[in-house]
């Protein structure tokens, strides 16, 4: 009894979150941090349950940070129901395997692929749609609804959901998000926060080092400059934000 009202409450929040979603009163909290840690904290929330099943969670990151911006309590709750998708369709003694990686047009991808029992193909079309609930053999099969706030989440990021699917071969669903330029404006009714895309994350830095004629009078007393060594782009515009 317990459980049957517990899993119903979740579905009462899960509607009434993507009712708020579909109205567009859901705004982003932003900040900007390395995502594969975040992503890294997410799997190791999911190893006792992966090792439960025998299902070996592997992960694939570039050796250097990647620093980006979005809303960190949205992005765990995606990164967890991709996790909890993957692991639920699992077969036992398989494995997931979840990469982070910047692509080639400057967009962030995160991928979760499992290789388990798949999504049928005439369930594929289908399934981030709202309340859609596809042939499955597994008795636990959802709601319907956490693929929907998924992809309203990823929205929401201006980014895209991208699923890809055999049966009894496994699935993977790819998150596309761009990086995010924020940009905070005061107005005469108050602060105003504006967000775009930004076509690239690594704009070439423009550090203000005067040069040795200007070093003297041409330069006032009270102007501070601040050398930074450092080769790695994403982490010198992330200083450069917070000086």
């Amino acid at each position: 009894m317990d459980r049957s009202v517990t899993r119903l409450q979740k579905l009462v929040d899960q509607i009434l979150d993507l009712s708020a979603l579909e109205a567009g009163k859901v705004e982003l909290r932003l900040q900007t941090s390395d995502i594969c840690e975040l992503v890294r904290e997410q799997l190791d929330a999911f190893e006792l349950a992966a090792q439960n099943m025998h299902v070996k969670l592997e992960f694939a990151v570039p050796k250097s940070p990647i620093l980006w911006t979005f809303d960190q309590e949205k992005m765990e709750w995606i990164l967890t129901n991709l996790l909890s998708n993957a692991l639920k369709f699992s077969f036992e003694g398989g494995k997931i395997q979840v990469s982070v990686n910047r692509t080639p047009d400057n967009h962030l991808s995160i991928a979760v692929r499992d290789y388990g029992a798949g999504i049928n193909p005439n369930d594929l079309p289908h399934i981030l749609d709202r309340f859609y609930r596809g042939v499955s053999e597994n008795t636990d099969i959802g709601s319907g609804i956490g693929l929907s706030i998924l992809q309203e989440l990823v929205q929401l990021h201006h980014g895209t959901v991208n699923v890809e699917s055999e049966l009894q071969k496994g699935s993977c669903f790819t998150i596309l998000l761009p990086y995010l330029d924020v940009r905070v404006e005061k107005t005469p009714s108050g602060m105003r926060t504006t967000l775009s895309v930004q076509e690239s994350v690594s704009p070439p830095l423009k550090l203000d080092i005067p040069s040795p004629a200007e070093s003297s009078s041409d330069v006032a007393p009270s102007r501070d400059v601040i050398l930074i060594a450092e080769d790695n782009v994403d982490l010198l515009a992330f200083i450069r934000v917070r000086l």
